[in-house]
């Protein structure tokens, strides 16, 4: 309803008729798209913007990008069971598909510029593999050289599972949870990285 509200309000300031404010057909409409259509056709809306920003908007003048990883569940359809299952932590019949998602947005125009989806888990199906499948799209952008992952894998880990049904009893979500780890774990090598000549 919000994005139909936009269309109209923008219409309606080119002086041109506005459209139908009944989101009924436009749902349907959507429903019969293609995850394969709705993608190339969000990523040449972005690659469109981004070309027509004014430097002004452009970090130092130069085109930046920011990637951002994430997982969005699914109905449970067979279809989509088959393309992207439920995590094994969940039993069958009472877990929704999950997708992991990664994707690479514009600092200039904050709009999706590639994505890559692929099953929660599994082989090569982490954040760091689907962004590779970006690399690709970044290679085509004028000015981008020597890409890199600056995160390190060799470090260790902490594999945290926690008791939901505990947590509910002491009144913790998973949000809370979740948000103290971040602080009690998280350094500064992403945000105040050294690099080192010789790491000897």
């Amino acid at each position: 309803a919000a994005a139909v509200a936009r269309v109209i309000v923008l219409l309606a300031s080119l002086g041109r008729k506005p459209c139908s404010d009944n989101t009924g057909a436009y749902c349907r409409a959507r429903a019969k798209l293609s995850e394969r259509v709705l993608r190339r056709l969000s990523c040449e809306a972005a690659a469109g913007c981004e070309q027509a920003v004014p430097d002004d908007w452009r970090w130092k003048g130069r085109r930046a990008f920011l990637v951002d990883g994430f997982t969005v569940s699914m109905p449970d359809t067979p279809e989509n069971q088959a393309t992207y299952p439920q995590p094994n932590s969940q039993q069958p019949g009472v877990g929704f598909p999950l997708a992991r998602v990664v994707g690479l947005l514009s600092f200039a125009t904050a709009m999706v510029d590639a994505v890559a989806i692929g099953p929660y888990s599994g082989k090569e199906t982490g954040e760091t593999a689907l962004l590779r499948e970006l690399f690709g799209r970044l290679r085509t952008i004028p000015g981008i050289a020597d890409i890199r992952i600056q995160q390190a894998f060799d470090q260790p880990e902490l594999d945290v599972d926690v008791d939901r049904g505990r947590a509910l009893e002491l009144g913790l979500t998973q949000q809370a949870i979740g948000s103290n780890l971040l602080i009690g774990l998280s350094g500064s090598a992403q945000t105040a990285p050294n690099f080192w000549v010789n790491r000897k």
